[in-house]
């Protein structure tokens, strides 16, 4: 396989630098049969915008199934292409299966990314990545839901009720039927 994403070969190497550069790990599962990992790395690895994202923002590494049977085991490979955003430690903070179009990627990986610095409570780094999908792809699928996380993050981030009102309104505005305007509605009250 052979594509522009610098991928690393070696993972233990990849933590450290993932460390000592202050990213995230990005792995990326495949099987060579497998054909939204043929079409994943045929198409949206070769888009410049998903392969600068993935490049600047990332460790990249690259897993055939059929080679690292053991680690794709310990992180509960189910189907591929799967992705997975990890910590410096390896620790799995979010993670999505499937074929996405470059256009659909790029805001799942800005999700994931704004997810993960969720979940690790850094909620400045989490805004950014969510305000950048909301605000750059505002007709991805994925928009109502990094809609209500930065809502979230906003809220943890200055204690201020009313973003969790703002969040809701802007989501009940646009995205009136989502499932993540519906869990937000208790925002209002």
């Amino acid at each position: 396989m052979e594509t522009k994403i610098k991928f690393h070969e070696d993972f233990k190497k990849a933590k450290k630098e993932a460390k000592s550069e202050h990213k995230l790990l990005f792995l990326f599962f495949h099987h060579p049969e497998c054909g939204g990992c043929n079409k994943t790395i045929n198409e949206t690895f070769q888009d410049d915008n998903a392969v600068r994202m993935i490049n600047e923002r990332f460790i990249p590494m690259s897993f055939l199934t059929t080679k690292e049977k053991d680690l794709a085991c310990e992180y509960g490979v189910e189907w591929t292409p799967s992705f997975m955003i990890v910590d410096d430690e390896g620790k799995e903070l979010d993670r999505w299966e499937g074929f996405l179009p470059a256009e659909e990627f790029i805001p799942q990986l800005l999700l994931a990314e704004g997810l993960s610095y969720f979940r690790k409570q850094k909620y400045g780094k989490a805004i950014s990545c969510l305000n950048e999908a909301v605000s750059k792809y505002p007709e991805s699928g994925f928009t109502p839901q990094a809609t209500y996380y930065l809502g979230i993050c906003q809220y943890k981030e200055s204690e201020d009720i009313s973003s969790l009102r703002e969040t809701y309104e802007k989501l009940h505005n646009r995205f009136p039927e989502s499932y993540w305007t519906k869990k937000a509605s208790p925002w209002v009250h």
